[in-house]
């Protein structure tokens, strides 16, 4: 019966060579996935514009009380 015995280093640099040449894989293709993708993908930037609330001159005392006294229901 024949048995082989393996070089512990030759296995050891075959598994590097294996490895190495998988992750130089994956880095090409990600590379390729952001150079294709457009950057607006990534983030979404769209914003609504914020709600501007016309204060009459008569209720701007009483506006301001409200907001002093609930400032809880004005900041989000």
């Amino acid at each position: 019966m024949f048995i082989y015995n393996f070089n512990i280093g030759k296995l050891k640099k075959i598994f590097i060579a294996i490895i190495t040449s998988v992750l130089v894989i994956l880095t090409i293709i990600f590379v390729f996935y952001l150079i294709n993708n457009p950057r607006k993908s990534f983030t979404k930037d769209e914003c609504s514009p914020p709600e501007v609330i016309e204060i009459p001159v008569a209720n701007y005392t009483n506006f301001l009380n409200d907001c002093y006294k609930n400032l809880d229901n004005y900041l989000r």
